[in-house]
């Protein structure tokens, strides 16, 4: 059963715990991540907070850092934390070391589990950690993390992006994660279509969710005058709107919306610049549009997120 963890930490560390580690928990299944920035209320004490929350907690997870040692908020709940542990193997608290530092004799011989990630980009030290909180990936943390940058990345620059999943990792998820960094950190609202769902399963239907998912409405839509309204939306925006369409592949399967549709489409992302798209299929946008469609002009970035066999 999943857990709900407490991150103990310094804060010299935060940008590392709020952007790597608390997005892998979230995304891999934990419960509840029970960190400071989510849970502080202001006029309240914070140490009694703190006992509150961490006391409602089924592991709690020790950042060390030469810092952490030298916190009274962090190695009181460091304290917390032992004297709730029961012995080995039911440890009910994670040390995980992200600086080298010299740690305290209760951790220097024989622990309960020992995650090293001095080095975050070792998926056997993040496989050990999610393990111990009864979550999973379905990849890499490193690799589940890289293919987020990635997104962001193209994203931000303005460059129509694809992300092809391989087997089973925790995809949407994924485009969770990348809708919030780009909100909270870029100001970028990225929408989110299902092109699987019913109500996109016609040209007016996706046209209408396209412009919801963008902030938008549209009165007296129909099948006539779709397209004109959907190139009118788009083309009075000041900027580009930003869209995620899942489930690509099932525009070629079940060939649901004409050549008008995506010629219109394609205008908006290349020639107007109104549009800027992220692509998720289970194979390459190139592989999946046949050279004489109207959207294979697109040129699109690539990312890869693979899932264990």
């Amino acid at each position: 059963m999943p857990k709900k963890v407490f991150i103990s930490y310094k804060h010299e560390p935060k940008e590392w715990v709020k952007r790597r580690l608390v997005p892998c928990l979230e995304a891999a299944g934990v419960e509840e991540v029970i960190v400071d920035y989510k849970f502080g209320q202001a006029g309240q004490s914070l140490i009694g907070q703190m006992n509150k929350h961490q006391d409602r907690a089924d592991l709690s997870v020790l950042v060390f850092s030469p810092d952490y040692l030298t916190s009274d908020y962090c190695t009181h709940e460091m304290q917390r934390a032992l004297a709730n542990n029961p012995p080995f193997p039911n440890s009910t608290l994670i040390p995980v070391i992200r600086e080298r530092c010299s740690l305290p004799p209760p951790f220097q011989a024989n622990p309960p589990l020992w995650v090293d990630l001095t080095n975050d980009k070792l998926a056997d030290q993040w496989d050990l950690l999610l393990k111990a909180c009864q979550a999973d990936l379905g990849c890499s943390a490193p690799g589940w993390l890289k293919a987020r940058d990635e997104l962001v990345r193209y994203l931000r620059r303005h460059d129509s992006v694809n992300l092809v999943i391989r087997n089973n990792p925790k995809w949407r998820e994924l485009l969770k994660q990348t809708q919030t960094e780009l909100e909270t950190d870029h100001g970028i609202r990225l929408g989110l279509v299902d092109l699987a769902a019913g109500t996109a399963t016609t040209v007016k239907g996706l046209i209408s969710e396209m412009i919801r998912e963008c902030g938008g409405t549209v009165s007296n839509l129909n099948n006539r005058n779709a397209l004109a309204k959907m190139d009118d939306y788009f083309s009075r925006l000041p900027s580009p709107a930003f869209l995620a369409l899942i489930h690509f592949d099932i525009i070629i399967a079940e060939n649901y919306y004409n050549h008008l549709f995506f010629a219109a489409l394609r205008n908006l992302v290349t020639e107007k610049k109104k549009l800027v798209l992220l692509i998720e299929s289970r194979d390459h946008f190139n592989l999946l549009v046949p050279s004489n469609h109207p959207l294979s002009p697109l040129i699109l970035s690539n990312v890869e997120l693979g899932g264990r066999p």
